[in-house]
């Protein structure tokens, strides 16, 4: 039997270390929150669209208001498994414990292994990635996909592989469909490619297609669905106007999910009314991309006619992002911890 290396070992260690721990987490928070089986909000949307996805209801109706991608992840566990939330949540977490791994092996060959081994480990304890994974939410797809991303990336443009900036194309695909703001990546790798290849402009070009081309080929099917079966030209997901002018608007602070013409508890056909009253199209129909579009105009007047209360909400959000306070959203997740004593002993990250 082959003895495992150093490099083994811990990649074994780490995803032992993620794996236990998140069960551990799993079960407090199952045995002592009494709301465990009942999720609301987003965990709540995603669930009952899996059960129709399970259920037989595969392409749905109208074009999609959130990314498909978790949904149909979800759809096909509840197909397979049933509509159980413990087995969601328990692969949810081997792919995080596995998300783990995946970072350690991606540090360690870029930067050392002790910086990998640390990575690895404060990935594997950090209680917000634990929360998110314990949660019908996309996030928990996302962080293994992101870190697998940049590998194989980084990757293929070492070797310089036509066949590796494929993939790292279907994988940026894949995280689009997941979660459509993703797409703000492609230019970025161009300008990134172009840096690396420098003088090679033409091949930092040449690299770039497949990316685009992987990225295309599971975008196009469900561009595909959303015109065939929505009679909407949705590339995605509608709700991106929404969500943009929810973030850019007079009243917004950088941290609800709030419409203020509605507050927090609003719903789509709140924000479909206002479209059309707006438009002046009450009594018409609106598709879908219209209403998104509406609200990408109307969230891009919030910036162009307010530049300066623009800026200084940009530097508010900048500095939510960095600071060691983690905004909730569906639940309080201070609130959460409470239910889970594993937490008081993993580090604040």
């Amino acid at each position: 039997m082959k003895r495992l290396n150093a490099k083994e070992i811990w990649a074994l260690a780490i995803f032992v270390t993620a794996l236990l721990v998140r069960l551990i987490y799993f079960f407090q928070v199952k045995t002592n929150f009494p709301g465990w089986d009942t999720p609301t909000i987003d965990p709540l949307y995603h669930d009952l669209w899996a059960k129709q996805i399970a259920g037989g209801n595969i392409l749905g109706s109208g074009p999609f208001f959130r990314a498909p991608f978790y949904a149909y992840f979800l759809g096909l566990l509840y197909a397979a498994l049933g509509p159980s939330l413990t087995a969601a949540k328990i692969i949810q977490h081997i792919i995080g414990a596995l998300g783990c791994v995946i970072l350690y092996l991606f540090t360690e060959k870029h930067f050392g292994r002790k910086i990998a081994v640390t990575a690895g480990l404060l990935s594997a304890l950090s209680w917000v990635l634990i929360y998110h994974e314990d949660e019908l939410l996309l996030d928990s797809l996302l962080v293994p996909m992101s870190i697998l991303l940049v590998w194989v990336l980084i990757g293929a443009s070492e070797k310089r592989s036509n066949k590796g900036f494929f993939i790292s194309g279907l994988i940026l695909g894949l995280s689009c469909i997941t979660r459509p703001n993703f797409l703000a990546l492609l230019p970025v790798i161009l300008v990134w490619l172009i840096l690396i290849f420098r003088a090679e402009r033409r091949r930092a070009l040449l690299a770039f297609i497949p990316v685009v081309l992987g990225t295309a080929i599971l975008i196009f099917p469900v561009a595909l669905r959303n015109l065939v079966v929505g009679h909407d030209a949705v590339l995605i997901a509608s709700q991106g106007g929404i969500n943009f002018y929810i973030g850019n608007n007079p009243q917004a602070d950088g941290a609800s999910a709030s419409i203020p013409e509605f507050g927090p508890t609003w719903q789509y056909s709140d924000a479909e009314f206002l479209a059309k009253k707006e438009s002046g199209r009450l009594g018409e129909d609106m598709k879908q991309s219209e209403v998104s579009s509406f609200y990408y105009r109307k969230g891009l007047n919030f910036i162009i006619e307010k530049p300066v209360a623009w800026l200084g909400l940009t530097v508010k959000k900048f500095d939510y992002f960095w600071n060691a306070f983690e905004i909730s959203n569906n639940q309080d997740l201070y609130f959460y911890r409470r239910f889970a004593s594993i937490t008081k002993i993993l580090p604040p990250l």
